[in-house]
């Protein structure tokens, strides 16, 4: 009878935060994450006095986490192949604060997962409950959201809902699941805070479209929850097997941790040394469409050693060209270049200064970028 009376205590209690998060959907802004946070703790308060605290169970953690660092390492591999194809823009909010991102973020996040982990360890036997702190949670991400929506505009409507709304329900059912499999908040609070971290302090981020961007936040939670069914619905087969898994796992991810790294340095464009995408054929057959390049940067001296000849990477109304030096026009301050690719019969109809130069192309990647040129229409979605 107590347990029954608790559950509907918590029921109760969720209901309130559904009915208040739905409500800020339509007339507040409680997009802030200090408000959030003050609103959950309160709430985590109230039901830690009236159950107490269960400690968290150390069940499955650690596999959570290789998992975790898994899925988000291919997830981040595949985009950023993407990238190669559809191209990059910097990060806006790349080289925030520190602090801001700790006491805002983090701390609405550690908030959050730690009132989900109080509300499942309460009410586990309830499927309602389960259910009901799945969209509430995901309500809370997206109010603001659903808030500045504008219904009658279709194109916007989709937006919303593709990009943020559904798979913020999904991920938080991810989670939900992973909490109470596990009997622990860490998991889902770690995977968050990689992906609140990547958001904020990653310099560029792949410029994969609308269309790719819904269906890939779609598509994450889905996999993520798919990986930890199968850590659960195996684990009793995997025991015996344990130590092996683990130190496999340990090595598989720090080789994934190593290649992501390496892979972000190449494509990031932030180094001496980068890859790119030829997404046309001007330059075939030296390199064919869906080839990379690995381009060396250039500064200002070297710049003055370019040659008629060599592979010139250069910045021209705000796309990225690979055609080859045809001309070296000299200049007081400085050398301006014309171009031409290899497939055209005619050279470039502009000259390209100094300050228009990236780099030189030194090497020739074939066929990397084949696998997803034909994603590059849809990105314009």
């Amino acid at each position: 009878m107590k347990k029954t009376t608790n559950v509907n205590i918590t029921i109760f209690l969720e209901l309130i935060l559904l009915f208040t998060f739905s409500s800020a959907c339509i007339w507040f802004n409680l997009s802030n994450p200090l408000i959030i946070s003050i609103i959950f703790a309160i709430a985590s308060f109230i039901l830690t006095r009236i159950y107490g605290f269960r400690t968290c169970n150390n069940r499955f953690v650690e596999d959570s986490i290789y998992t975790i660092i898994i899925v988000l390492g291919l997830y981040y591999t595949f985009i950023y192949i993407l990238g190669l194809v559809c191209g990059f823009y910097n990060n806006r909010y790349s080289g925030s604060n520190w602090f801001i991102f700790i006491f805002t973020n983090v701390l609405e996040i550690a908030v959050l997962e730690f009132f989900r982990y109080i509300v499942i360890s309460s009410s586990k036997h309830s499927k309602f409950s389960m259910v009901l702190i799945s969209v509430v949670l995901a309500l809370c991400d997206v109010s603001d959201l659903i808030r500045k929506c504008n219904f009658n505009d279709i194109s916007d409507s989709i937006e919303v809902f593709g990009l943020y709304v559904i798979p913020s329900l999904l991920s938080s059912i991810a989670f939900t699941y992973i909490c109470l499999k596990t009997e622990n908040y860490k998991p889902a609070m770690f995977y968050r805070i990689i992906i609140k971290a990547a958001e904020y302090f990653i310099p560029i981020i792949p410029n994969t479209g609308l269309y790719i961007q819904s269906i890939l936040n779609t598509i994450l939670p889905i996999v993520l929850f798919i990986s930890f069914y199968s850590i659960f619905k195996k684990h009793n087969k995997l025991v015996l097997r344990e130590k092996k898994y683990e130190r496999i796992t340990k090595v598989f991810c720090s080789i994934l941790i190593l290649l992501m790294i390496i892979f972000i340095m190449l494509v990031s464009s932030i180094f001496k040394y980068f890859i790119a995408a030829v997404g046309s054929g001007s330059m075939e057959p030296t390199i064919n469409t869906g080839d990379g390049i690995l381009v060396r940067k250039l500064d200002k001296d070297e710049i003055k050693d370019l040659n008629i000849g060599d592979i010139l990477v250069y910045e021209k109304y705000q796309k990225i060209v690979v055609h080859r030096i045809v001309t070296i026009i000299p200049d007081e301050n400085e050398r301006r270049f014309v171009t031409k690719g290899d497939h055209n019969n005619d050279s470039d109809n502009y000259v390209i200064s100094e300050e228009e130069v990236i780099g030189i192309a030194i090497f020739r990647i074939p066929f990397i970028g084949l696998p997803t040129v034909w994603l590059v229409n849809q990105s314009n979605f």
